[in-house]
């Protein structure tokens, strides 16, 4: 669910998402109502441990992207998405997501303008499955 700033009528839709693992990168691939994403995440190298084995508290980024994202992964499945930087004059989008069980997970991103205005909210709930 998607709520607007400016109170627009709230937006509903599905998401469905894999994780994989290839090597020492993580690759998440996404789909939601038409829209696709693709990200390869690596263990930052300027801030991570020389381990490839990502673990608590390890920063990981992705790869093959103009404007790379920063996951720094916390205790207990907690993990906080940010830009590694923000251009000025662009929109950008901080996320944090967290466990509710072994098989359920929510999302919470907040939308921004590029004049650093909030302007939307959405919340994912993610539920494992087989």
């Amino acid at each position: 669910m998607t709520l607007y700033a400016d109170l627009s009528p709230a937006t509903e839709g599905s998401v469905k998402a894999h994780l994989s693992r290839e090597g020492d990168r993580l690759i998440e691939d996404s789909h939601q109502q038409g829209h696709s994403t693709h990200r390869q995440w690596r263990v930052c190298p300027s801030l991570g441990s020389p381990s490839p084995t990502p673990s608590v508290t390890t920063p990981l980024e992705t790869e093959g992207t103009s404007h790379p994202l920063r996951a720094i992964l916390l205790p207990g499945g907690t993990v906080s998405i940010t830009p590694c930087t923000i251009p000025r004059r662009e929109a950008f989008d901080l996320e944090a997501a967290w466990h509710l069980s072994a098989h359920q997970r929510q999302r919470m991103i907040r939308h921004y303008s590029e004049s650093g205005a909030w302007t939307a909210l959405t919340l994912i709930d993610e539920k494992k499955l087989g």
